[in-house]
């Protein structure tokens, strides 16, 4: 039958299938936004896909008839990479499925190519090569852009004082930022244990507890925000502020988890003092024999709020601290312009120094005596009142002087006597 016999030794069916598998592959070879080539050990093109003229701005008959080879294709550094991995690959070194070179259009602008080969082999020979070359300016760009961006997140990061990472639930690998040896004092390869390392440095009254948190948000996939203490590589524990948040996966579930740590070893420490000297500074304003009240200002001074009042000031005035505060001044005491209280209060507000008043006579519907007076102003600009009841020793001055009075008048008729 004349459809079995061979032409160059090739059945007449797997001729047709080798031509049907070359249609099929010079026609996706026209749809991809690449370059896909064959070669001849020579670099003369043996296919070229529709791209390729498109990419090096030559045409079709300017490659065909010009004698152009994949030579004219590339920079001159680039030319002497390739020859020299044509020799390596034709000595039958693996160099990978890909390499980077440095592409060359007809108006001489360069952009990078990355060029995925392989041989092509005959009777045992290779003749050629075919592949497939990508334009990598846009990825570049891209690339070049995030590394800006990345530079300047880095930078961000330590200017802060604080360090970056990256867990991956399901592996358990943490990769570090940077600045975790600024932070923490480890290098980053000392860093490289994960998930076991980081429980291993937690402090051990702390382990259990985080732990159970961090179970908790990672079930939910909620915002991460907890403090805690960790080991320094200079075996001192330092206290972590550590927050950030997890990704979750299609099937609602934790697989990785962004955050930052924070040194806050200072701000712990600083926040335990001011509570240790505001409970002292508490005792001692709630146990002094004398009043004090502390103001907020209003209306640039034209009255002041009662924001506190001691166990004192309360006894004095018979008030309780609940009647007062966040009440001004005027109206709990309506005779304080008369007896030039909130001048003084106002002069201390505007000039910021401490300033004592005699003893005033005070007098309203609701209660009278004698008072003292001394006022500063704090850093906040609240203002401070300290005053205590002299009306004992007002009176006893008054009857020292009454009494000396007596005692000068009968000196002086003894005299006239």
């Amino acid at each position: 039958m004349a459809n079995s016999k061979k032409r160059n030794g090739v059945p007449p069916k797997v001729e047709r299938q080798l031509e049907t598998c070359n249609n099929r592959f010079q026609e996706l070879a026209k749809l991809l936004p690449a370059v896909v080539f064959e070669i001849d050990l020579q670099g003369n093109f043996l296919f070229l896909s529709d791209y390729t003229y498109q990419l090096f701005g030559y045409s079709t008959q300017e490659i065909e008839e010009g004698h152009l080879t994949v030579m004219h294709m590339f920079t001159h550094e680039s030319r002497k990479q390739l020859m020299a991995n044509i020799d390596r690959r034709l000595k039958g070194e693996d160099l990978g499925p890909s390499r980077e070179y440095m592409g060359r259009r007809k108006d001489g602008s360069e952009f990078p190519l990355e060029v995925f080969s392989a041989p092509i082999i005959e009777h045992g020979q290779v003749t050629g090569f075919r592949g497939v070359a990508l334009d990598m300016s846009e990825r570049r760009a891209a690339e070049e852009n995030l590394h800006r961006w990345v530079n300047r997140y880095e930078l961000s990061v330590a200017a802060s004082g604080q360090v970056a990472y990256d867990y991956n639930v399901q592996t358990g690998a943490i990769l570090w930022g940077k600045t975790v040896e600024k932070v923490l004092g480890y290098t980053d390869s000392e860093m490289g244990q994960g998930f076991d390392q980081w429980i291993k440095l937690l402090h051990p009254e702390d382990r259990q507890p985080v732990l159970e948190y961090l179970e908790d948000a990672e079930k939910k996939g909620a915002y991460w925000d907890t403090q805690y203490r960790l080991l320094h590589k200079d075996k001192r524990y330092i206290w972590i502020r550590d927050r950030g948040f997890f990704i979750i996966d299609e099937a609602g579930k934790a697989v990785r988890r962004l955050g930052m740590l924070e040194d806050v070893t200072e701000l712990r420490t600083a926040s335990e003092l001011l509570r240790e000297n505001e409970t002292r500074y508490r005792e001692m304003f709630n146990n002094m024999k004398g009043g004090a009240a502390v103001f907020t200002v209003i209306a640039g001074g034209e009255d002041f709020v009662f924001k506190d009042l001691n166990k004192g000031a309360q006894m004095i005035e018979q008030l309780r601290k609940d009647e007062v505060l966040g009440k001004s001044l005027a109206e709990i005491f309506p005779a304080a312009a008369d007896v030039g209280l909130l001048d003084l209060l106002r002069r201390v507000w505007e000039s910021g120094v401490a300033e004592p008043m005699p003893p005033r006579y005070y007098k309203d519907d609701l209660r009278r005596g004698w008072r003292e007076y001394f006022a500063y102003k704090l850093e906040t600009g609240e203002l401070v009142l300290i005053f205590d009841d002299v009306s004992e020793r007002m009176e006893i001055l008054a009857e020292l002087n009454e009494s000396q009075e007596r005692f000068l008048g009968i000196v002086e008729n003894s005299q006239e006597g």
